[in-house]
């Protein structure tokens, strides 16, 4: 069917319609051919599960260089520009994982930049569940969940600590932005305990994956905020609150997690240490610099001169 001159192929979940699978986690596999008449395919009505990431995979197969942009509608008709891919040559397939904050419908729009027709093989799957599988797996899950975040919107949490407990918190942003967008993702993050002691977290960080442990001192009733400020129209954050070990029992420091890494969805920040030295530590180190410096040369001229007397 044809819509605005634009190509589109419609393709129910519960049919096999164009390589897309119900059974499995594929759900299209196939091979298109793009022409400067019809760049744009569009794939709707696919059904993708809450939390679970999606990757999109596309590789040009005929012997020709060109660029795709990728965009996504979720279930309810928010706009996620996830990628514009560039320069890509046949065979270099590259994967744009979609982490959902929804149950539903989603369409998916491929749009190629041609100067010649070439043919592109797409391929959209169900892989793993965002953050949750990224975890220990015999771990005691807290709260879970992936939302999705307009600019300024913020989450309210109210889960009930235990006394003397490490609780580690997991973050991560799981819808990637096109590199012709700004991705600033601004995390606000605080707790307030169960005698309205504020403890702030993350204030104006940038957000692409965080964890941390949080030490409890009394049982109660926490109050978790999330914000998150971002420069496009939504993005989806997974977000993690397991329990760990006693603070009692703890003898040697918990080791830290390994940072998730994702050459779609990234964290921007730089980690880095400042060291700041007083003026008059300063300048005693360049004194006694200078003295261990000048105490040999004055050893050796002075064995010299003793040395030239004896001559």
């Amino acid at each position: 069917m044809t819509i605005d001159n634009q190509q589109f192929i419609v393709a129910d979940h519960n049919d096999n319609i164009n390589g897309l699978k119900e059974s499995g986690f594929t759900y299209v596999d196939i091979v298109y051919t793009f022409t400067k008449d019809n760049p744009t395919l569009r794939f709707d009505n696919l059904f993708f599960e809450k939390f679970y990431f999606y990757d999109i995979k596309v590789a040009i197969v005929s012997p020709h260089t060109g660029g795709i942009k990728i965009e996504l509608w979720d279930p309810e008709n928010d706009l996620y520009q996830l990628s514009n891919e560039e320069n890509i040559t046949q065979e270099d397939y590259r994967i744009i994982p979609f982490g959902t904050a929804l149950s539903g419908n989603h369409s998916i729009k491929f749009h190629v930049f041609p100067t010649v027709n070439l043919n592109v093989h797409i391929i959209i799957e169900q892989t793993t569940k965002c953050l949750y599988d990224s975890i220990e797996s015999n771990a005691d899950i807290v709260y879970y969940n992936v939302s999705k975040f307009f600019d300024g919107d913020f989450l309210v949490v109210e889960p009930v600590f235990k006394t003397d407990k490490f609780y580690r918190f997991y973050f991560q942003r799981v819808s990637p932005i096109s590199i012709k967008l700004s991705n600033r993702v601004i995390l606000d993050h605080y707790i307030l305990d169960t005698q309205e002691i504020l403890f702030e977290i993350y204030r104006n960080v940038s957000l692409g994956y965080k964890s941390y442990n949080f030490g409890t001192a009394i049982e109660g009733l926490h109050t978790i905020n999330i914000t998150i400020f971002c420069d496009v129209s939504s993005v989806n954050i997974a977000f993690i609150i397991i329990e760990k070990e006693s603070i009692g029992d703890i003898t040697e420091p918990l080791p830290p997690d390994p940072a998730l890494s994702d050459t779609n969805i990234t964290d921007q920040t730089q980690s880095g240490v400042r060291y700041y030295i007083p003026k008059e530590w300063t300048i005693g180190v360049i004194i006694f610099a200078g003295v261990g410096v000048g105490i040999p040369v004055i050893l050796i001229v002075y064995r010299r001169k003793k040395n030239s007397m004896k001559l």
